[in-house]
């Protein structure tokens, strides 16, 4: 990486050159599917990210020491579960938060009610198909509020989660700056192909193929994941 592009991308001038292919971990397509999920959806542990990229999970975890031992993604210890996310990107708040929402399949819950503010238990039911276990953990982690209305009730989207949103939009430009930097690190040879108000399309070279990847430009962006 040149010094050009290393100012470009916020990389300090000391940074290391690109690895050779064969070095370099996300030259894997594999490795590269998991990382991208995890900067899509950070916070998961070894079996959802199984689920999440079709892969068995002891491979899974076999990718992941890897990219933990680069420094690419880090491992955090947070009550009941242990979670992956990218390496620099997220602080504790964000950790707690986003592990309590991306497990179990929680994010739809949450994309539901960022959608329609107010919507009761039987709604969420039918829209998310979730449980009322799920409401009640959301509620005590942080991310949704719940107000009586009558017999029922409705809920709405934290006052911490709307602050955590705003948090990160506020570091959405680091966040891209770190991400393009560790791509380039990698060899991939990354190029912004498009840039969305939510999304970056990033074009890089696995190999000999060029593949477009598509990188929410925050965590918190529930209501755009696929």
């Amino acid at each position: 990486m040149g010094p050009a592009l290393r100012r470009a991308m916020g990389a300090p001038p000391g940074a290391h050159e690109p690895p050779r292919a064969r070095d370099s971990l996300l030259m894997n397509r594999t490795r590269l599917r998991i990382f991208q999920a995890l900067c899509n959806s950070p916070c998961l542990t070894v079996r959802e990210l199984s689920r999440a990229v079709g892969v068995r999970a002891p491979a899974v975890l076999w990718h992941l020491r890897k990219m933990t031992s680069r420094g690419l993604v880090a491992r955090s210890r947070i009550p009941g579960r242990a979670a992956y996310h990218p390496a620099g990107v997220l602080d504790e708040e964000d950790l707690r938060l986003l592990s309590v929402i991306n497990s179990d399949g929680r994010a739809g819950v949450v994309r539901a009610v960022l959608e329609r503010p107010g919507m009761t238990q039987r709604e969420l039911t039918a829209e998310a198909r979730c449980s009322g276990h799920t409401l009640r953990r959301l509620v005590s982690g942080g991310a949704l509020d719940a107000v009586r209305d009558g017999r029922q009730r409705r809920y709405y989207p934290s006052a911490l989660l709307k602050q955590r949103r705003e948090a990160f939009e506020r570091r959405s430009r680091r966040f891209r700056q770190l991400l393009l930097t560790r791509l380039a690190e990698e060899g991939l040879g990354p190029e912004l192909a498009a840039r969305e108000s939510w999304q970056l399309e990033v074009r890089v070279r696995v190999g000999s193929r060029t593949e477009v990847l598509r990188f929410l430009r925050s965590p918190y962006y529930f209501e755009r994941r696929e």
